[in-house]
């Protein structure tokens, strides 16, 4: 695959990733919520807090995917090893991290007030080794890619 096929084939990904976490945060999301108040009215006052928990940890997801789209672009313009794309994988990792440390917070908050249900703690488990998988992946990539323009920009000085 091309450099430019490659970057057109990652950019078609990023509108599906974001409308597939658009629609499980507004939709699901919400769904399984209700589902679960209902099923423990007792716990039913922490729908809100917890619902308005999930729509702030979509803002990171979309900051990333917005922050991939230019890594895509990049690749497609044939700039994938720049100091730039090193920066914006960086980003991704701190969003990453920002994202996986809110959903801690939120477990050992739920755990606190003795409302963590196990599926919930499956589900934020799942979510938080992703989140902390990402970030890992993203920092690797982060110091390989400036890494590789350092070396190219050291060897379009030496021609």
């Amino acid at each position: 695959m091309k450099q430019k096929e490659l970057s057109v084939s990652l950019r078609v990904i990023v509108p599906l990733v974001a409308a597939a976490v658009i629609i499980l945060a507004a939709v699901y999301i919400p769904l399984l919520g209700q589902n679960l108040a209902q099923q423990n009215p007792d716990r039913a006052a922490l729908y809100t807090p917890c619902l308005i928990t999930v729509w702030l940890s979509v803002l990171p997801v979309l900051a990333a995917l917005v922050v991939a789209w230019f890594i895509f672009s990049d690749i497609g313009r044939d700039m994938s090893f720049s100091l730039r794309n090193a920066a914006r994988l960086r980003l991704i990792c701190y969003l990453a991290i920002a994202d996986t440390a809110l959903y801690i917070a939120g477990a050992v908050l739920l755990a606190a007030l003795n409302a963590l249900h196990p599926g919930i703690l499956v589900v934020l488990l799942c979510v938080i080794f992703m989140g902390f998988f990402l970030s890992v992946a993203a920092a690797a990539l982060s110091h390989l890619t400036r890494k590789a323009a350092e070396l190219k920009a050291e060897n379009d000085l030496t021609i």
